[in-house]
């Protein structure tokens, strides 16, 4: 019993004592559907999240944030947009991102994206 009882706090313990696991190198790659005009001069707000997912209702940290401004949108084909993350990645913490598209002519939302472990969205990396 007491073997048992060494081996499962040996096993509980080495969990909560791993190091940092290293950089997170994120590429994202967002697919903006056909539009039916030219979109121009256009405002990308991307950002990366870290949360804990043992914590019931704690906030996010906020990573990393990318702003990208005079993307041009086809009118004849998808419009992709690269963008890189790089942060710290610990152990235990998942990851999410989300990015907002606006227009720069009148303040508004263009497109609105979420991912999460839930997000069926194919542009999110499970990172």
């Amino acid at each position: 019993m007491e073997s048992y009882s060494l081996i499962m706090a040996a096993l509980l313990f080495s969990r909560l004592s791993m190091p940092l696991a290293g950089p997170i190198k994120g590429d994202v790659v967002l697919s903006f559907p056909l539009t039916t005009e030219k979109l121009e001069n256009i405002y990308i707000d991307a950002r990366l999240y870290e949360y804990d997912p043992f914590l019931a209702d704690a906030s996010a940290t906020l990573l990393d944030h990318v702003e990208l401004e005079g993307i041009n949108f086809s009118a004849t084909a998808d419009s992709l947009v690269n963008i890189n993350f790089s942060a710290t990645r610990k152990t235990r913490m998942k990851y999410y991102v989300t990015a907002r598209t606006y227009s720069k002519k009148a303040v508004h939302f263009i497109f609105t994206s979420m991912g999460s472990k839930k997000s069926s969205s194919n542009w999110i990396p499970k990172i």
